[in-house]
């Protein structure tokens, strides 16, 4: 906890405002887009910016039931305890 306050500590305020958008904007997702979202996060997190980028791309076209069929395939990190 200490470690997420001091990188709240380091940001720009437009950093600040980026993360609060995100975060009401997740708050506002039905549950299972909020776990497309933390699949998408987990799996992108380590990828160069062009395989992101790719990622975003594909899911894009993706059809409802071929992102469920992805999220399936690459579950979300387990939730902090």
């Amino acid at each position: 906890m200490l470690s997420h306050g001091q990188r709240w500590q380091s940001m720009s305020p437009e950093e600040r405002d980026k993360a609060r958008r995100g975060l009401r904007r997740f708050e506002h997702m039905s549950p299972e887009q909020r776990e497309q979202a933390r699949a998408l996060f987990g799996q992108m997190r380590n990828m160069p910016p062009a395989q992101r980028d790719a990622l975003r791309e594909r899911w894009s076209q993706m059809t409802p039931e071929q992102r469920k069929d992805w999220v399936r395939d690459n579950p979300p990190p387990a939730k902090p305890r």
